[in-house]
């Protein structure tokens, strides 16, 4: 039978989780339709990180588009779900896109999981923004 993973395991696997897909959309960039959006928005996507993702419209009950939740650079959480063009390049349709900061567990401790995903998003965040 396999060890479980102490709290302290488990924070880490889902902050290296978080900060793989995070370095993943700085380094390959979002789809020009979600950056468009975003900087409408006055939300730089290589300042934002993406924490949950969802790249194929499918998944979000349409043929082509990209959703998931982020966090800005001034640490505001947003749950999107946009629906696009083929090819990513065009927004016609945003599903969702809510503020969500004020429903975000931002605790350093929570009884039996240890850091809250809000924080270890903020972590990641703070991670990837500050100066090398």
């Amino acid at each position: 039978m396999a060890r479980q993973l102490n709290v302290q395991q488990q924070n880490e696997i889902e902050f290296q989780k978080m900060l793989e897909t995070a370095q993943y959309y700085r380094a390959n960039r979002v789809p020009l339709a979600v950056e468009n959006f975003l900087k409408e928005k006055h939300i730089s996507s290589q300042e934002a990180v993406f924490i949950d993702v969802a790249s194929d419209g499918w998944s979000m009950g349409f043929e082509f588009g990209f959703g998931g939740s982020l966090v800005t650079r001034d640490e505001r959480f947003y749950d999107f779900e946009l629906e696009t063009d083929l090819n990513k390049s065009v927004v016609l349709m945003v599903h969702q896109f809510d503020d969500v900061t004020s429903a975000q567990n931002l605790s350093e401790k929570v009884k039996g999981r240890g850091k809250s995903r809000a924080m270890l998003a903020l972590q990641v965040l703070r991670v990837l923004n500050s100066p090398s």
